[in-house]
């Protein structure tokens, strides 16, 4: 027995500040993906101190994954 949900409306203010945040969001996880991908001393130092060690191609690689990432759920989420 299929079921169906209604949508109740959302007030405008409501939606602009979720796209705000979700925006800020997204431009902090890209930020961070490309710190990754130039290989800054302060980067592989912090990730040294955290416990990853110090390899630039760690860093490269994680700073990919994110910006992969980030870039896939906010493209889906364009399309619906």
């Amino acid at each position: 027995m299929p079921t169906t949900i209604e949508a109740k409306p959302v007030s405008k203010p409501a939606l602009f500040m979720g796209r705000l945040v979700s925006g800020l969001v997204i431009l902090f996880l890209l930020f961070d993906g490309a710190m990754k991908l130039v290989p800054l001393q302060v980067v592989t130092e912090t990730m040294d101190r955290m416990g990853y060690g110090s390899s630039e191609t760690l860093a490269r690689s994680l700073g990919l994954i994110t910006i992969v990432c980030t870039c896939s759920i906010r493209f889906r989420r364009l399309r619906s």
